[in-house]
This record gives structure tokens, sequence and C-alpha cells, in this order.
């Protein structure tokens, strides 16, 4: 007996403790491991294939061939680099940050699955970077942040850059003080290790701060020291932020003649650099405020056309929506292997349960009680993934590994957003805004409720999306343009209440097209429901192209409803990229008969 009970308890710790505690062998040894071949392979990249367009056209193909090496030799540390160094040359070289996002989202990756915080840290900023250049700053902000708090050794000559854009992004999000606080961490860090270029970009950070705070004599001091700097370097966007500068506080302080001279050198460096930055929205918003100011409407009204023109140029809500559908790719791929990994180690502790029963034969009540523990564990693990999932999505992990995308043929999308939102945000207040959008989508989702097969997908910012037809219903055109009529009406009705009780109205554009997409789980921290395809961004261009107070079909949507509404055609439309699409505005309900 004492003998099978020694054997029971050592077979019950190595199962419990042993085992269970375990880590898959393959990452602690690509923690360790790196390939000889590929960080030499690396090198030569780093040394030939990084300095032009051209050259990093030819390093394309070298670093893909690298990577199929990298994943042929299982090897996630050739992998994570490769990706990481195709990223940047995506978003420094090519701007095409739709491709950077799932580059570095792949570096990331693996990054996370050997804990190289190294390339954690730097994916991070870099992610963070293209938020920023997207306007996006307070998920910049967020992404700064987890490259900042990520150590990792020879960091100081890379530290200050999430901090110096970390202030960059406060001081656009008009918080002065904490972009002071980080612009002041960021320099000690340059100042540190003798990065002149860092310190003076930090410089001009901070003079942007003072000028808001019409500190205008210590700016000026700032700004002539990097003019100095970046003249003596030739380098001509940098210059241009200075003049802009020197512009701005001539205007302030009513000075419009140096004002106009100074913005409109700035104006033509900037121009001659072929710099398309968010820095040229701000000369020529500059200077059109300058020639309001003297009067001189004409030249106003050119340059007020010019920062639309340039915001159209620089502006993508195309690849924020991308950032934030990539990221929740990344997460939920990451949570299903985990998952996969709990199911797998949780059958092997089953198993050596099973085990140890076998040999503790006679004793019954040992293995009677030892059969409800693992039960009961098992059933506290079936419960969380439970939690997590839907029923299906669960069953589809375990059966398959994955959860199972679902191609829907025929479908409609809608998009509603609000007017000149962009304006709006600069005006009200943050709370005030957030009540107004709420007071809006919560209506919106009484309206889409008595629709039963309507289902709304998101909200993204000001933008509402939902769609019909998920369930395979045949009249899902003709259910969402009522649901779209209806919250316009609603809209249209509730202007005076909303600006009684809120002091500002809005106006709301909708755009509607009729097509297939594809829907699944994404999530981060809560897995979502999502949609994607070309269905939900000629949707969006529909959006984008309709009116305030109007609902902007497509050809498609239009076929399915024309005998249940009087539509107003609009004709060939160009969208985006020479892209061209037959559109028609919804006016009025008809009776079919």
């Amino acid at each position: 007996m004492n003998r099978f009970l020694t054997i029971f308890i050592l077979s019950f710790i190595f199962f419990q403790f042993g085992y269970g505690n375990s880590e898959p062998q393959d990452y602690k040894k690509q923690r360790e491991f790196k390939d000889s071949f590929i960080i030499n392979k690396l090198r030569i990249y780093d040394d030939n294939y990084n300095n032009s367009i051209d050259s990093v056209n030819q390093g394309g193909k070298f670093l893909k061939d690298l990577i199929s090496y990298s994943k042929s030799k299982k090897d996630y540390n050739g992998l994570l680099m490769t990706f990481y160094r195709l990223g940047r040359s995506e978003h420094i070289w090519k701007k095409d940050d739709v491709k950077a996002v799932n580059y570095f989202f792949e570096s990331l990756k693996y990054s996370e699955l050997v804990l190289n915080n190294e390339y954690i840290s730097k994916s991070y900023n870099y992610l963070g970077i293209i938020f920023y250049t997207n306007h996006k700053y307070d998920d910049a902000i967020k992404y700064f942040k987890v490259a900042m708090d990520t150590r990792w050794n020879g960091e100081e000559s890379f530290r200050s850059a999430p901090f110096y854009l970390s202030g960059l992004s406060y001081y656009e999000l008009g918080k002065y003080d904490a972009a002071m606080k980080y612009f002041t961490q960021a320099i000690d860090i340059a100042r540190r290790i003798g990065d002149s270029n860092r310190i003076h970009e930090i410089q001009q950070g901070m003079a942007k701060v003072l000028v808001d705070k019409k500190q205008y004599r210590d700016a000026e001091l700032l700004i002539a020291k990097t003019l100095t700097y970046y003249q003596r370097r030739n380098e001509p966007v940098a210059i241009a932020v200075g003049y802009t500068l020197y512009s701005r506080i001539s205007y302030l302080e009513n000075r419009l003649k140096k004002a106009l001279d100074d913005g409109l050198r700035a104006y033509r460096i900037s121009s001659e650099a072929k710099d398309i930055t968010s820095h040229r929205i701000a000369i020529a918003q500059l200077l059109h405020d300058i020639y309001y100011k003297m009067g001189m409407t004409r030249e106003a009204h050119q340059y007020l056309l010019e920062v639309q023109r340039l915001k159209d140029a620089t502006i993508s809500l195309d690849i924020t929506s991308q950032i934030a559908l990539t990221y929740s790719k990344y997460k939920n791929e990451l949570e299903r292997k985990q998952l996969n990994e709990t199911i797998v180690m949780q059958k092997e502790k089953n198993r050596l349960a099973m085990i140890a029963a076998g040999v503790l034969g006679g004793l019954f009540l040992i293995i009677g009680f030892l059969l409800l523990f693992v039960r009961k564990e098992r059933q506290k693990s079936e419960a969380l993934i439970h939690n997590i999932l839907p029923s299906k999505t669960v069953q589809q992990l375990k059966t398959f590994g994955k959860a199972i995308p679902q191609k829907h043929d025929s479908v409609t999308v809608m998009f509603c957003d609000v007017k000149e939102f962009t304006s709006l945000a600069s005006i009200l207040e943050p709370e005030i805004l957030i009540n107004i959008l709420d007071f809006y989508f919560s209506k919106f989702d009484t309206i889409l409720s008595s629709h039963t097969d309507i289902e709304k997908i998101k909200t993204i910012g000001d933008a509402y999306l939902c769609v019909s037809g998920l369930n395979s219903t045949p009249n899902h055109a003709l259910s969402m343009v009522n649901a779209a009529y209806d919250i316009i009406q609603f809209v249209n009705e509730s202007h005076n209440l909303v600006k009684q009780k809120f002091g500002q109205s809005i106006d709301f554009r909708i755009g509607i097209h009729s097509g297939s997409l594809i829907s699944g789980v994404v999530g981060t921290h809560k897995y979502a429901y999502d949609v994607w395809g070309d269905s939900v961004n000629i949707a969006a261009r529909m959006e984008s192209s309709s009116a305030p107070g109007k609902i902007n079909i497509s050809q498609a949507t239009f076929d399915y409803i024309q005998p249940y509404f009087k539509c107003e055609k609009r004709g060939m439309i160009e969208v985006k990229n020479g892209l061209k699409l037959d559109m028609y505005f919804i006016l009025e309900k008809v009776d079919p008969a």
C-alpha cells in the first residue's frame, strides 16, 4: 500500500506542478538561438539596401528570400528581424503604411513569442509613428508608452525617440505641460549620448509649445538656434518649420507683413522640397489666416483650398482602420495559439492522470478523488474559454485549431459619420462632443433594433458601421435603406433639441453599398465580431461622397430598392485613385403599387 501511495504522490506532483507549468520548448530555444547565416545576411542588407528607393526595391526581394529561409528553419529571431526591416522600408521609402503595419505586427508577433524586447520596443515605436502621421495622437501615445516601458540592452541610442514623439503627440492634443515633460526627458537622453540631430528636433518641438503658450522671446531663441543648425545641414523641411514658427509669432503679434514674408518663404521651401507632411498643411493654414486678417480674401480662399487639397492627400482613414484591424487579427492569432496550447496541455494532464489511476488500481477512493479534481479543473478551463469566445468559435478552435471566417455573398453595408467632425472636435469640449455622439448613437442603436436582420458592427470615432443580411435575409438592402431613412429623419427632427441641450447640433451623412464581404472574430483583450472586404471600402466611399443629411447609395443598392424609394441619380463620381462609381441620393419613400 505504501509503495502504491508513493507512486501516486510522485505522479501527481509531476502531473500538477511539473508538466502543468511547462512552456513550449520551441520558444525557449529560440531565445538563445540566432542563425549566423541570417545575421550576416541582415548586415549585408543594412549596409547595401537601405539608403535609396532603388536599393530598397532590390532589398525587398532580398528580405523576402530571408523570410522563406527563416520559415524553413523555424527561426523566429530571423523572422522578427526581417519583418521589422520590411516594415521600415514600406513606411520610410515606399510610403505604404498599410503594408508597413502588417510587417510590424508580424515582427511583434515573433518578438513577443521569444521575448525579444529590442524588437518589441522598436515595433511598437514604429506603429506609434504610423498612428501619429495619420493624426491619431491618443493611439500613438499608447504605442509610444509600450516602446518606452520595454527596456533592452543598448537602448540609449534609440530610447529618446518615443519620448520625443510622445511630446509631439501631446502638443498636437494641446496638452502643453505633458508635451514639455516628454520633450525634457527626450533631450536629457539625447544630450547624454551626444545625439545632436535629435537635440535640435526636440528644441524645435519645444519652440512650438512656447509659441502656443505665448512665450515668444524664448521661442525665438530656440528657433534661431535650430534654423542655424538645419541651414548648415541643408534640411529644407526643418528650415520651413522654423520660418513657419517665426511667421506664426509675427501673426500673433499683429506684424502681418513680416508674418506674410516668413510664411511665404516657408511655403516656397516646403514646396521645393516636395514636402507632403502635415507641416505643409500648417503653413497653408497660416497663410490663409494672415491673408484673411489683411483683408485679402481672394488669396485667403486660395490657401484654404490648398489646405483641403493637402489634407485629402495626406490623411487616410483607410490606413488607421487597417491598423486597428491588423492589430486585432494579430492579437487574435496569439490568443488562439495560447488557447490551443492550453487545450493540448490539458489533454496531456488528463493522460497522465489516467496513468496514475491505472498504477493505483486498488486505491478506489484516491482514484475517485483524483478524477474529481481533474474534472473540476477541466471544467474551470472550459468555463474560462467559453467566457472569452462564443460557443461556435470555441468548438471551431477545438476541432480545427482556429476560428473560421465566413463569406457572405449578398449583404448591405452602411457607414454613417459626422460632417466636419475634425472642426467640431477642435472647438467643442471633449465631454460635450462625446455626449452628443452618445445621444445620437444610442438612438441609432434603438432604430436598428427594430430591424432584426441588421447587425451593428462597431463605432469608429465619429463613424457608425452596420451590416444587413449576415443571416442570408433576401431583403437586406431594403431593410438597411429603411433604417438609414429613419436615422436621417431623427437627426433632422432633433437639431433644435440637441442645440438646446448641448449648445451645438451636428449633421450626419450616410453611405450604403450592397455586395459580398467576409466576417469573422477578431479582438485584443476582448474578442469582437468584425467585417472586411471591398464592399466595406465601397460603402465608406459612398459615405465620404455623400452630403450632410443625405443618404448616398451605390448602383448595386439602387437595383434592390428602386421600386420603394424615389432617388436622384448623381451619375459617375470619382471617389479615390481614379475610381468612379454610380451614385444616387435617396429622396423619399414611394408606394411600389
